[in-house]
């Protein structure tokens, strides 16, 4: 619990300074220009729906220039299961996903900017999309269906991860945190604990 809350402390200054800060990082003077650029849709409706409060734009059609300036999402508990779209958020800095039905994962590679990342509690087995995201430095990946962790391990910026609550084996978390050097939380499905990966 100490690590998670940790992870929670190291990026609450991405929430407080981001554009707008708080929940809405969106310039409202953009609305005026929403007409301009693609129009954004999603495969999933919950998506768009959470989407759509954040930037305070509840009908009409989404385009480019309205989501430029998102750079934080929490769509908790929206009971989104398909991520198709999220990729048109480019500028996403933290996101938010807890509580969901979120299977895959892949949409996600698109978020090159992406330094933030909490998916606990779905239904996600492949992390391999996330060997990608060279900015990640934190992710929670809690009460999932995860058994492999070496995607995480391509992430050279990551500095602390917790994956517990998945079916992971005390070899798989062995080999894990002898490779990581960051902050790890994770336990095997034995109730096994591994601690800290590294000296970091």
């Amino acid at each position: 619990m100490k690590r998670y809350v940790l992870l929670w402390l190291v990026f609450l200054p991405l929430f407080s300074c981001g554009d707008g800060g708080g929940k809405n990082p969106v310039d409202a003077e953009k609305e005026a220009d929403s007409f301009d650029g693609e129009v954004i849709a999603f495969a999933d409706s919950s998506l768009e729906a959470a989407v759509r409060v954040v930037l305070g734009k509840r009908e009409g059609e989404m385009v480019e220039d309205d989501v430029l300036a998102l750079t934080q999402l929490d769509a908790s508990g929206w009971g989104i299961a398909e991520l198709g779209g999220i990729e048109q958020l480019k500028n996403l800095q933290i996101l938010v996903l807890k509580d969901n039905a979120i299977v895959d994962i892949s949409p996600l590679v698109g978020l090159a900017q992406l330094k933030l990342l909490d998916l606990d509690n779905n239904q996600v087995a492949d992390i391999s999309p996330l060997a990608g995201l060279a900015q990640l430095e934190g992710v929670i990946l809690d009460n999932n269906r995860i058994e492999d962790l070496t995607p995480l391990l391509d992430l050279g910026n990551l500095l602390t991860a917790s994956a517990q609550g998945n079916p992971l084996t005390a070899s798989v978390l062995s080999v894990f945190t002898a490779a990581f050097e960051g902050e790890f939380t994770g336990a095997a499905e034995d109730g096994e604990t591994a601690g800290d990966g590294g000296d970091g």
